[in-house]
């Protein structure tokens, strides 16, 4: 999903933009997950610069919406 190095790198994504490519989303469904903090683990963020790490923002989300769904639906 991610253009990432072969080794003990991790996938990185950078800004709203690139957690909007991330998802397939757009900017402002990206913004409104952040700010649901969801994502906590997976992003930092220094001033204005937001660094995301892919591979735990996706599994966060794997098990975010597997929650939802235990919840709501039982």
């Amino acid at each position: 999903i991610c253009a990432c190095l072969v080794g003990s790198e991790m996938c990185k994504e950078t800004g709203i933009k690139g957690l909007a490519k991330l998802l397939g989303a757009s900017s402002s469904t990206a913004q409104r997950i952040k700010s649901s903090g969801v994502l906590d683990a997976a992003i930092s963020q220094n001033g204005k610069i937001i660094v995301i790490d892919a591979d735990l923002a996706l599994d966060l989300l794997r098990i975010s919406n597997k929650n939802w769904g235990r919840k709501y639906f039982k």
